[in-house]
C-alpha cells in the first residue's frame, strides 16, 4: 500500500511506497538521541508518557518528497551522529538516516493514516532501548526474538534489493543533500538538562 506522508502545515508531501507489515517496521524508540531531536525541533508532543518516539522504518528509496523539497533541513547530534531530516516550515520531523545503511526511520506523525489502524498498517510494534525510556518502560517494552529476526530480515532485504537510492536525503555518493547543523557539546549537553530527558 502506499501512504501519503505530510509535514504538519502541509508545504512537504510526499508518498512511502509499498508499505506493509512484511516490509517496514513498526517501532518506539526511547533513546536519548531520539528524545533530544524532538526536545531540539520544539515537538514533545511527539513523545509518549516514558519518552519514546513512533517511528516506522523502510527502505530509504520507499520515501519520496513530492512537494517542499526545498524545506528539508538536518541536523546530528554529533559529528558521527544519525543525519536527523526534519521540516523547517514547521519543525516536523522526518527521517533519521546512516549514509551506509538503505533504511529510513520515518517518524509516525507523517503518515496520513488512522491510529487506529496501525498494526494493520505497519505490523506489531518493535520497542527499542527501553532502558533509557523515563522512569519505567511499559512491561511490554521487551525485545523480543521475532522482532530482531524481522529487523534482521529487512535490513538484509533493503540492502540486496539497492532500497537506497533514489532517495530525498542523499546524492548517489551518500553525501546529505543539505549541510547537516552539528551541535555544539553544550548544545548536547543543554538537551540531555531537558526535564523529560
Amino acid at each position: 500500500m502506499d501512504i501519503p506522508i505530510r509535514c504538519n502545515c502541509g508545504r512537504v508531501r510526499g508518498v512511502a511506497r509499498s508499505v506493509s507489515p512484511d516490509t517496514v517496521n513498526h517501532a518506539v524508540c526511547y533513546c536519548h538521541d531520539c528524545r533530544a531531536f524532538l526536545h531540539w525541533l520544539e515537538r514533545d508532543e511527539l513523545l509518549d508518557a516514558h519518552g519514546g518516539t513512533k517511528i516506522i522504518q523502510l527502505g530509504r528509496s520507499r520515501l519520496e518528497i513530492e512537494e517542499g523539497r526545498d524545506q528539508i533541513q538536518c541536523m546530528r547530534l554529533s559529528p558521527k551522529g544519525m543525519h536527523r531530516w526534519y521540516a523547517q516550515c514547521c519543525k516536523t520531523p522526518l527521517a533519521n538516516t546512516l549514509p551506509a545503511i538503505p533504511f529510513a526511520g520515518v517518524s509516525r506523525a507523517l503518515f496520513d493514516v488512522s491510529a487506529d489502524d496501525d498494526e494493520s498498517t505497519f505490523g506489531p510494534v518493535m520497542y527499542g532501548n527501553a532502558r533509557q525510556a523515563i522512569d519505567d518502560a511499559p512491561p511490554e517494552a521487551r525485545l523480543r526474538l521475532r522482532d530482531a529476526v524481522h529487523v534482521t530480515r529487512l535490513l538484509a532485504s533493503w540492502a540486496l534489493r539497492r532500497l537506497g537510492h533514489p532517495t530525498p536525503f542523499f546524492d548517489k555518493e551518500n553525501r546529505p543533500v543539505v549541510t547537516p547543523r552539528v551541535l555544539t557539546t553544550a548544545e548536547r549537553q543543554h538537551l540531555r538538562e531537558h526535564p523529560r530527558a
